[in-house]
């Protein structure tokens, strides 16, 4: 299962020297920006790395690698439906996300996913542009 979001993981280093912009991803609880930087061991793996995926898996159309590879091999729906999750699984996947930060996700909450696009320029980042990716239909 570590494999299925393999295309998103950003595993290859990026060369600065070529290029001076970058995107991150946010998340925002009812307006407020979720601090992913108090918990610094989990910071990396859990909640930086995670979030990248989950966003990179909504611009994908909320299809995983292994989705697009079954449907292109013309694999047995049965075999899509052991090996592919569910759709509402991913969907509450923001609300773990802000548990998981220590941010209580209360019923009814807005929660946002957003991508940063920024450049580097006199050693500063200068944001770009924002989009945003994913809103919950509740408020």
């Amino acid at each position: 299962m570590d494999m299925i979001f393999f295309p998103y993981n950003s595993m290859f280093s990026i060369d600065f020297s070529k290029s001076h912009t970058s995107t991150t991803y946010g998340m925002k609880m009812n307006g407020e920006l979720i601090q992913i930087t108090r918990n610094a061991y989990w910071k990396k793996d859990f909640l930086e790395a995670s979030l990248a995926t989950y966003a990179k898996y909504l611009k994908h159309g909320e299809v995983i690698y292994l989705e697009d590879y079954l449907n292109f091999k013309n694999s047995p729906g049965w075999l899509m439906n052991k090996l592919v999750p569910q759709k509402t699984k991913t969907r509450t996947w923001p609300g773990w996300f802000c548990s998981y930060a220590g941010y209580r996700n209360l019923g009814g909450a807005r929660i946002e996913v957003y991508q940063y696009n920024y450049k580097f320029s006199n050693e500063r980042a200068e944001l770009i542009d924002s989009l945003l990716l994913y809103r919950t239909l509740s408020n």
